[in-house]
């Protein structure tokens, strides 16, 4: 990271040698100092010099950031949230069409999930959306977590909540239920009961939470 800030800054002091070894010349010669095309175009490669190492350096820290080895914790929220976010991002075109319509698009995208060869939580929500949820609690459940900022922002609190819980002596099932209660707590008593009765299903509570 520091030679790539050097490179950068010597990128820039040539620039503004150029530019400033272009001015002198142009006062010598008795008129008035006016940037050459020359500097203009040192300006440019420096710039475009310093876009391509600064998306070098973030390209690097992604592959970083993707090398570290997730806990199994941040496995769990992150199948979570993949599984939520089938529910989420039903289209307001699909749910206008009505009920059928929202039936076919998530039978569509869990069997997206079969193919990719998933397991674990985000397979038992896609079940349990296509086989044990009727379609409006379904809606129910996405109109839930847009309330409280999305699937992503849901699933972090609640597995932060969790995992709290658990430490204070409470049961798997409680620790889940007062987890998911208290991350959707802005979404009203009825509303979060839907995600609550996602969660407490058998296949779905064993795979995200134990």
């Amino acid at each position: 990271m520091m030679k790539t800030h050097a490179r950068v800054l010597v990128a820039w002091v040539v620039a503004l040698g150029m530019i400033s070894a272009s001015c002198i010349g142009a006062s010598d010669e008795g008129s008035a100092p006016t940037e050459p095309a020359s500097a203009g175009e040192a300006w440019a490669d420096t710039a475009s010099a310093f876009e391509a190492e600064q998306r070098a350096e973030s390209e690097e820290e992604g592959a970083a950031a993707e090398s570290v080895p997730l806990s199994a914790e941040e496995k769990k929220a992150r199948e979570i949230e993949q599984g939520l976010s089938m529910i989420e991002s039903i289209p307001d075109n699909v749910v206008a069409q009505g009920p059928e319509a929202v039936s076919q698009w998530l039978k569509a995208q869990t069997s997206r999930v079969d193919r990719r060869g998933t397991v674990g939580c985000v397979t038992a929500i896609g079940a349990a959306i296509v086989l044990n949820l009727p379609v409006l609690k379904i809606l129910k459940i996405r109109t839930v977590l847009k309330a409280v900022g999305g699937a992503g922002k849901f699933t972090r609190a609640a597995v932060k909540l969790y995992k709290r819980f658990k430490a204070r002596g409470y049961t798997s099932q409680k620790a889940m239920k007062r987890a998911v209660a208290t991350a959707s707590r802005h979404a009203g008593p009825e509303a979060k009961q839907f995600l609550i009765d996602l969660f407490s299903l058998g296949a779905v509570f064993s795979a995200c939470f134990e």
